[in-house]
């Protein structure tokens, strides 16, 4: 049809035809080419401009709409309404705001406010917000979908600014420097492996976190739902106060124990320990930021599980808990107990706790004191007192003996470790320096510590201090690498394998013992062979077997390409070892 004029009633009909056949790039295309004629009233604009919008072409329907409607004064709810979503899909929201409001659309102009509200938002809710979630005074963490990475700084403004507009993701560590804690949470989530399809799990999740909630609403708490963004639920408790963490941990743990927990759900309070003892501590994702990994938003939600309007707002309306009542829910179900002895050292700290008279705070190390408290509790323990607290009394100075007697015997283990292994002593240092190191480097630390006195101890005293520390996860890598320790040449091997930030400059132990293990540095090789189980050393057999195989086959095939590359007589030197080529074609490899 080359030259063969086309009316413009053609044209519209041939793209409402392509539009039919469902060629809708040709319908653009036709639209496209009689743009300046279209009209409204044929409905061709309309047509064209609804294609535009179906394809995203959000910058064309501007031009057109904007013409439309600011040189041709057509103002209908469908011209105004769809403008108003160009400029919000462009991203120009102020636009879209002022539409809004005169088309009298409530939802949009809330939903666009509490938008604008988190790029810029009052400075009430940041003061809020930050009142809140006052954990750890000179750090903090930022999620990213690989984990999370300590940041250590106050937390400011900005940051916060840029947790709400979705920037960043902030966590906070729970404790604070003198082992209290402003906020406290507990953490309601579907168990690793279980897919985020299965309504059956998820739904019963939501069922899990609405009994938590009811059950700290029944003690007189105020608590606030949020869903975490993945799959799971955080309940939330604020204090006006700071309150010593293990008053609180110990507090929802007892609450939350009432609550039967399906197998595919797991369930954890926050905070996770009672004292820092030297590291972060640990930390939790807060809401009104955007989970890294999901993108989804970490938003609150009412007692129905309905996710609240105007996010900011609700903040502000969130009522902190008097410090006095977890004073007075601690009491009770602590002599609901009837003695110390029934709480585990895990649950209570043992240098605070409230017998008869709350015991002053004691430096961890200070025995003496300790023990000076402790008589002088007895010494006041007069007549109409009851026995009981004698009996307490003896056994929190038993639990801070203890303490101390079991730190005093791994200093001079994990001490004679950092002074032998290299790579021991790098991996605590890095733990110490950024709170992180990788799995198999917490595979290494496990495979050495497995095998020693008190090794599960100095674990969790080492690995506490990492910022996704958790006693599960500590005995799970211990059951995990079984009864013969990791050798040097594994060690090694895994630094190489997954190109771990190890110096091996320095490893050049060689053991006359049976075994070349850094347990050697702490432990004689008799006693630790004794525990070794006979699967698991023939499963280590077969396993290096299969390598050594797996190796001479490599090292043929690489002498065989080697010989058509050298020439006899031929010599390659490198640090500590030659290749020559023999007369009779052979390579030797030498070490020296």
């Amino acid at each position: 049809m080359s030259g063969e004029y086309i009316s413009y009633e053609e044209v519209i009909k041939m793209a409402i035809d392509a539009e039919k056949r469902l060629d809708f790039s040709k319908a653009i295309e036709l639209y496209r080419s009689v743009r300046n004629e279209l009209s409204v009233k044929d409905g061709s604009l309309v047509r064209y401009v609804n294609l535009l919008m179906e394809f995203e072409d959000f910058a064309q329907a501007k031009e057109l709409l904007e013409s439309l409607i600011l040189k041709e004064k057509y103002y209908t709810k469908w011209s105004l309404g769809t403008l108003a979503l160009v400029y919000e899909r462009l991203g120009d929201t102020e636009k879209a705001l002022v539409i809004y409001k005169k088309l009298g659309n409530e939802q949009k102009v809330k939903q666009i406010e509490s938008s604008l509200e988190l790029r810029k938002p009052k400075r009430i809710y940041i003061d809020k917000f930050i009142s809140l979630f006052s954990g750890r005074e000179d750090v903090f963490s930022i999620q990213t979908p690989e984990g999370y990475y300590p940041v250590r700084r106050p937390l400011s403004v900005k940051d916060v600014i840029e947790h709400f507009s979705g920037k960043k993701t902030l966590g906070i560590y729970v404790l604070r420097s003198d082992d209290t804690v402003k906020f406290a949470a507990v953490d309601v989530d579907v168990k690793k492996g279980i897919s985020e399809d299965d309504e059956v799990v998820l739904n019963s999740c939501k069922n899990v976190a609405k009994e938590v909630y009811k059950k700290i609403l029944s003690e007189n708490l105020n608590a606030y739902i949020e869903y975490s963004g993945k799959k799971g639920y955080h309940i939330w408790l604020f204090f006006d106060m700071p309150v010593a963490a293990y008053k609180v941990r110990y507090v929802l743990r007892k609450i939350v124990e009432k609550i039967d927990v399906p197998e595919d759900i797991h369930l954890e309070v926050f905070p996770k320990q009672d004292k820092l003892n030297g590291g972060l501590g640990n930390l939790i994702k807060v809401p009104l930021g955007k989970h890294a990994k999901t993108g989804k938003w970490c938003v609150f939600l009412d007692e129905n599980f309905r996710v609240v309007n105007a996010q900011h707002d609700f903040l502000l309306k969130i009522n902190v808990n008097n410090s006095s009542i977890i004073d007075e829910l601690f009491k009770e179900y602590f002599d609901d107990t009837g003695e110390v002895g029934n709480i585990d050292q895990d649950d209570i700290a043992p240098s605070e706790i409230r017998i008869g008279k709350r015991i002053s705070k004691q430096p961890s190390s200070n025995v003496d004191n300790a023990r000076h408290t402790v008589i002088e509790e007895k010494s006041e323990n007069s007549e109409g007192k009851s026995n009981l607290n004698m009996l307490e009394s003896s056994k929190v100075l038993k639990k801070v003996l203890r303490n101390e007697i079991r730190s005093k015997m791994n200093e001079p283990v994990v001490e004679t470790l950092r002074n032998s292994c290299f790579i021991f002593s790098q991996m605590v240092a890095k733990v110490q320096a950024i709170a992180h190191i990788s799995k198999e480097e917490e595979r290494i630390l496990a495979g050495i510590l497995n095998h020693i006195p008190n090794g599960f101890e100095i674990a969790k005293s080492i690995l506490g201090k990492t910022i996704d520390y958790s006693e599960e996860k500590v005995r799970n890598l211990f059951d995990s690498v079984g009864t013969i320790p990791i050798t040097c040449e594994e060690i090694k091997t895994m630094v190489y394998n997954f190109g771990l930030m190890l110096d091996l400059s320095r490893c050049t132990c060689r053991f006359s013992q049976m075994m070349n293990t850094p347990v050697n540095y702490v432990k004689s090789d008799g006693d630790y062979i004794e525990k070794f189980d006979s699967e698991d050393i023939a499963k280590r057999l077969v396993e290096k077997t299969r390598e050594k195989l797996e190796l001479e086959i490599e090292i043929r095939r690489l002498k065989e390409i080697l010989k058509k590359k050298l020439s006899s007589g031929s010599t390659i030197d490198f640090d500590g070892a030659r290749i020559s080529v023999l007369d009779s074609g052979e390579i030797r490899v030498e070490f020296f």
